[in-house]
């Protein structure tokens, strides 16, 4: 089993510093931490990933249940790669897709 690789845009590590919630930043953290060590890919089936979706094109959202509801957006870059872009809560989440499209798109 090859292993899943998540760097972290600049874009995404701006947007984690304005986060408030402690807790929120370790339980994101620690979920990148279980990805790297026991996700997996299988075409489009992200194991272990957590609640983790497809929300547009190639925008992945992981769902974090704390606080006000954190989601972190991310792209696929390669089979086991992927680059986290940005992150918000659930209420700002349309307009956090719609950056997230944005700075994925700027990637290339």
């Amino acid at each position: 089993m090859t292993s899943v690789k998540i760097e972290e845009a600049d874009s995404f590590e701006k947007a984690l510093e304005k986060v408030a919630d402690r807790k929120a930043i370790a339980k994101i953290l620690a979920r990148f931490t279980r990805i790297r060590s026991k996700g997996e890919v299988r075409g489009n089936e992200y194991l272990n990933f957590g609640d983790c979706k497809v929300v547009h094109g190639n925008v992945l959202m992981l769902k974090i249940d704390v606080g006000k509801g954190h989601r972190v957006y991310l792209t696929r870059i390669a089979e086991q790669v992927f680059t986290a872009v940005h992150c918000g809560v659930k209420d700002t989440q349309d307009a956090d897709i719609a950056l997230a499209q944005k700075l994925i798109a700027s990637l290339t």
